[in-house]
């Protein structure tokens, strides 16, 4: 156990007692380590009624609740848009709701950022300032929170420069490369500032170095997967990005020392899942991990979580380094589908018209990334106002509490790519016999636990007209079975796993129709393919 502190802070940056949590051991402890990154607005959204202080203290306690060992806030968000009052360097939100919410709380003299943060600490959470290292709200529908820097120099942004040089950008046909990500290259990409630029660089750092040192906070998250593009020319220009989470190590150490902790403090990145999507980026993690500049890493999706998650390659890297791995769940396991397997997720209810991560799912992840080596589990966008009946989160994810209790492996992804938001449809056209399949990674051992395999199939005119594989290892028709729903126009299909089916990691679950089976719309569609799994 952890010797607990707690750390009151003055504006002016004076203490009154040494910091919570040490960065030693970070890595190898016997209790896996739950991080979450949370977003300030979820909570400065809460600030409500007559006494909106009040109220936005009861959120933040409720934060505390899920007893993470560290929660990581948003400080600086879009551009230079901080969520601390006031900013000497940054700018506070100028409209929108972000500044209705905001304006009783300064008006009365409260620093929200201040109040959450003394809140989560007094509840027993280590506690991180988060810097979105390029945030594309201004250029995606919010132009109101433009910062003035940003719209003062259009000439250093990523497009601009690229632009000037007669050279566009070339990821797009990179393999690893989502359908999304290739249309935000155009969309986003090109309008958001270049770290290559050496006062980009300069005013993010001065952002960081405020509110590190105004703040009773252990140290530093960097925000890499909203957005991942950073720099121009990726790959000539990546040694800026990693001079710059240099800088941020510096200034964390050089304030937790100052504080009366020689071990420094903390500093994280959370970063997209997929490490080549990374060096297409310009983001370094090798050297960011190998150099000791990170603790930790959060290999993440950005808004659906992906079970086909590679972890396996970041424990590689991290391994004899300082730096610990959580892997990240995100809150949603499907966006914009049709909404989705017909029992529990009408009770677990939606977010964003999607699908919303549960205990069940949380457990199954967590326990392929245990098995892959990882060091803990972080969460992204698991908002206290959609998620605080999962809390607490260590009786989730303790591996001894997994072990005997059902987890659920979604695959709902068209690709197992980072940021792949479409929905998978694979479709079996009448008349073909040709077999599709889907990938799907899991670290289970079927002597151990009984698991069964669920599945919409759309336009089946009869079950006895689908062939299943797993493996390649055919399942016989008459172990297919149906199962009793209030959806409408689908087959809920369902059958059992049975020993040497499954492989410890990549699998392939392939489908296919019977020589001369008949659709009702001409093709039969696989999808919401999902594996139970329950300890014997």
């Amino acid at each position: 156990m952890w010797k607990i502190m707690l750390l009151l802070i003055s504006a002016s940056g004076a203490v009154a007692e040494d910091a919570k949590m040490s960065t030693e051991a970070l890595k190898d402890r016997a209790k896996k380590q739950i991080v979450i990154h949370n977003d300030f607005g979820n909570l400065l959204w809460q600030a409500a009624g007559e006494d909106p202080a009040a109220t936005m203290a009861v959120a933040a306690r409720r934060e505390s609740t899920s007893k993470a060992d560290i929660i990581s806030l948003l400080a600086v968000s879009t551009e230079g848009m901080c969520f601390y009052w006031p900013t000497r360097v940054g700018q506070n939100p100028r409209a929108g709701s972000l500044f209705q919410q905001m304006q009783p709380l300064t008006a009365a003299g409260v620093d929200p950022f201040g109040l959450v943060v003394e809140q989560v600490r007094a509840g027993g959470c280590t506690v991180l300032g988060k810097l979105r290292t390029n945030d594309c709200h201004h250029v995606t529908g919010l132009p109101e929170r433009a910062s003035q820097f940003w719209l003062e120099h259009p000439e250093w942004r990523i497009g601009n420069v690229e632009a000037k040089a007669g050279v566009g950008p070339s990821l797009g046909s990179h393999p690893r490369m989502s359908s999304n990500e290739r249309k935000f290259l155009d969309q986003r990409r090109v309008h958001l500032l270049d770290y290559a630029v050496a006062e980009v660089r300069q005013l993010r750092l001065t952002l960081v170095r405020e509110f590190i040192q105004r703040y009773n906070v252990d140290g530093l998250t960097l925000n890499f997967i909203r957005e991942p593009y950073c720099v121009s020319f990726p790959s000539k220009n990546a040694h800026y990005l990693t001079e710059f989470v240099a800088e941020c190590r510096k200034i964390v150490d050089e304030t937790a020392i100052k504080r009366g902790k020689p071990s420094g403090g903390i500093v994280g990145a959370i970063v997209p899942w997929d490490i080549e999507f990374c060096r297409l980026m310009g983001l370094d993690v090798d050297a960011w991990i190998g150099n000791g500049l990170l603790d930790y890493v959060s290999p993440s999706d950005g808004w659906v979580t992906d079970f086909n998650m590679d972890v396996e390659s970041w424990t590689k890297i991290a391994m004899g380094t300082r730096c610990a791995v959580y892997p990240g769940i995100v809150g949603l396991t499907s966006y914009e589908n049709d909404m989705c397997l017909p029992e529990e997720y009408e009770t677990e209810g939606a977010r964003s018209g999607s699908s919303m991560v549960t205990r069940e799912n949380i457990r199954a992840l967590a326990h392929g990334f245990y098995a892959n080596g990882a060091d803990g589990v972080s969460f992204f966008n698991l908002y206290t106002t959609c998620y605080h009946t999962l809390f607490p989160l260590p009786d989730i994810c303790l591996p001894e509490h997994i072990e005997g209790k059902e987890r659920r492996y979604v695959y709902l992804k068209r690709a197992p790519l980072f940021s792949e938001w479409e929905f998978l449809q694979l479709e079996l056209p009448a008349g073909s016999t040709a077999r599709k399949v889907i990938p799907c990674r899991l670290h289970e051992r079927l002597n151990e636990v009984d698991a069964c395999i669920r599945l919409k199939a759309r336009h089946l005119a009869e079950i006895g007209s689908l062939r299943v594989d797993v493996n390649n290892q055919a399942v016989p028709v008459e172990n297919l079975s149906l199962i009793s729903h209030g959806g409408k126009g689908f087959l809920y299909v369902q059958f059992p796993l049975v020993d040497g089916m499954l492989r410890d990691g990549v699998n392939e679950v392939g489908f296919s129709l019977a020589d001369g089976a008949t659709a009702e719309t001409g093709k039969v569609i696989i999808q919401e393919m999902e594996i139970r799994v329950v300890s014997k």
